[in-house]
């Protein structure tokens, strides 16, 4: 069970609105139909991946819960034996992983775009994302919640 401190909303005018932050581990296998694949694959073992896939190539998806504005800490494990990817989220560019390890990065997005991992240059890409996991930083903001008119 992963529990986490509690936050409040920031502002005085509802500072008793208790927020916890969340965690999203994106998922390959469970829920694939959720992935846009373009010559990457689901692998057997619930890797996202490919063998030898050429420039071009991607998966993308939603991750549920990211809110534009916030701070996400995203952490990724990889192994690739050749080439690199880009990694792409709410219209942000987090950077690029090669080799194999964790890697970790900060992004603030601005949109709601997909969280995409993309074969942009280079040779053929071999490899997999073992594993993804998407953490909100920051505490809710309900100042940055989108008024819905009904």
């Amino acid at each position: 069970m992963v529990t986490f401190p509690r936050q409040y909303e920031n502002s005085d005018k509802n500072p008793d609105i208790d927020q916890l932050l969340t965690r999203t581990i994106v998922p390959a296998v469970v829920g694939d139909a959720a992935w846009t694949l373009n010559l990457m694959t689901i692998e057997a073992d619930g890797d996202v991946g490919g063998n030898a896939v050429a420039v071009g190539a991607y998966a993308e998806r939603w991750v549920p819960g990211v809110i534009q504005g916030h701070l996400y800490k995203v952490t990724i494990a990889h192994s690739f034996s050749l080439d690199t990817l880009v990694v792409t989220m709410g219209g942000q560019t987090l950077g690029t992983l090669s080799g194999v390890g964790t890697a970790v990065f900060y992004v603030r997005p601005s949109d709601g775009d997909k969280l995409r991992f993309e074969h942009a240059s280079g040779a053929n890409f071999t490899g997999a994302i073992t594993s993804c996991v998407v953490e909100m930083m920051d505490p809710m903001n309900v100042e940055l919640v989108p008024t819905i008119l009904t």
